[in-house]
Parts: C-alpha cells; structure tokens; sequence
C-alpha cells in the first residue's frame, strides 16, 4: 500500500517537473519576445523625438540671405550644437542637393518657387527602371543616406530597410498612380520609413534620380 502511495507522489512529481518545463519552453520566449519588442519600439520613439528636434534645429540654420534665398549658416549650426560632421553633410545636402523650393517648404515659407513640372511617370514603369538599374539604385540609395546629418546608428538602419528590392514592393502598391519619379521614390521611402522628416526623404530621393535616366 505504501509502494503504491508513493508511486503516486512520484508520478505527480513527474507531472509537476514536466509542468514547469513546459511552462517555461513556452512562457520565456514569449516575454523575451515582448521585452525585445518593447525594446525595439522605445528605441523608435527615441529616434523619432531626435529626428525632430535635429528637424527644429536645422530650420533655426537656414537663413535667408540679401536675394531672398537660404543658405545654411554653419556658425549658427555649432552654436545649437550639431558636431562638425553634421555641420559639413548639413551644408553639402542644403547647397547641392535640396534646391530652394524644398527649402522653402521645409522652413514653410509661403513664397514658394514655382516650377515647370517633370514629366510624370507611372509607379509601374518606373519599378521597371529600379529593377533594370539594380546596383545603382542601392549605391545611390546608400550614398544619398550617407549624405544626411544623422546619427551613424540611424544611417545603419535606415540602409537595411531602404534598398531597391523593398522599394519596388512598395511601389508595386502605386499601380495606376502617376507622378515624377521623384516623387514616387520619395512616397516609397517614406511608406518604408514612417515619420522620416520629408528633407531626408527627399535628399535620397533626389540622390537617387541622379543616377536613373528619367
């Protein structure tokens, strides 16, 4: 009788070590999964409120001089803190790469430049100049990332989630839509990235047309 009761503890024993190893086989993935997942969404957060306020900074910098036109002032830019690598890609992407038109809008001047439209293009022909120009468009794409005053974390990320291959997913969702292939990159990049400032959407963008004959 004994042999029996105690086979019976042992059994339970068994039961309950199988009961905790289950638990734990499904349990601590899980909330390693939702650590890391909160991890990764703090992190965002963080870069989103840096991205803006790297924003609000260089819109203090941007000045307008005696022709009515901005130009980056670099003196202004050390005083509020930007390090001289973000002072030299700042003033390179605002002299020779935004033109005054994406200048005005990012300071919201309201005397914006009128310009002659660029032909327009559909999401469909231009996903097949992405696909035929293939390497290009990654080099260009990292080159345009590289040429941005952010954080080289940021640079790092944004190269992994913005390449050629994930751009024409996203524009494959364009079908039936026209606009200048600019544009079209631009709305794909920041389909990709949500919450990019529209400059750095931009600055890839245009680094990017300068290699496809559109």
């Amino acid at each position: 009788m004994s042999f029996v009761i105690l086979k019976g503890f042992i059994q339970k024993g068994v039961l309950l070590i199988c009961s905790i190893a289950l638990f734990s086989i499904a349990f601590v993935p899980l909330a390693n999964a939702k650590a890391a997942e909160k991890s990764y969404n703090t992190s965002n957060k963080q870069e989103q409120k840096e991205l803006d306020l790297l924003t609000e900074i260089l819109v203090q910098c941007l000045v307008k001089d005696e022709n009515g036109e901005y130009q980056f002032d670099k003196d202004k830019a050390q005083k509020l803190g930007l390090s001289k690598k973000q002072i030299k890609e700042a003033d390179n992407l605002f002299t020779n790469v935004l033109t005054q038109k994406d200048i005005k809008e990012m300071v919201g001047d309201n005397d914006i430049i009128t310009t002659y439209s660029k032909t327009s293009i559909t999401a469909k022909a231009l996903i097949k100049v992405l696909k035929k120009y293939g390497k290009k468009v990654d080099s260009a794409i990292d080159k345009g990332i590289d040429l941005l005053p952010i954080k080289s974390s940021t640079k790092k990320a944004w190269k992994k989630t913005i390449t050629k291959v994930a751009l024409v997913k996203v524009l494959d969702n364009f079908v039936g839509i026209s606009d200048t292939a600019e544009n079209l990159v631009k709305r794909g990049i920041k389909t990709l990235i949500p919450g990019i400032p529209d400059w750095a959407a931009s600055g890839i963008a245009k680094t990017l047309m300068m290699v496809l004959p559109i």
